[in-house]
């Protein structure tokens, strides 16, 4: 059994995520905004790296929380086999008790809804 210690520490690493995603989300916004289109695909890609040393991991995530893409570094922080596919996974799956999901699934209707 985890201890509660561990679900903590889950849990601040899923919030984390969830910063790193909406930032991901805000500067997404911004740089198709801003730039030109061509230059959009550059830009993301120096979004992702000044994200990718800043946070733990980074992952895209569709409107319903699901994980675009197996993340290397999530699957190992999460103490994941080698077979273990988090593409198409959701994020709320991960999260230690069901007031945490609630929690993260207002959060993400509120920011859909601004």
């Amino acid at each position: 059994p985890i201890n509660e210690m561990m679900w903590l520490e889950i849990s601040f690493f899923v919030v984390k995520l969830a910063i790193c995603r909406y930032t991901t989300r805000f500067m997404d916004q911004s740089v198709q905004g801003e730039v030109l289109p061509r230059a959009g695909a550059c830009q993301r890609s120096a979004v992702s790296s000044l994200l990718g040393m800043m946070c733990d991991a980074v992952l895209d995530l569709d409107q319903g929380l699901a994980m675009q893409a197996h993340v290397t570094k999530l699957a190992g922080m999460l103490m994941h086999g080698p077979g273990m596919a988090l593409k198409g996974r959701s994020l709320v799956e991960f999260l230690a008790s069901d007031h945490d999901r609630q929690r993260l699934e207002e959060a993400v209707a509120r920011c859909a809804g601004e």
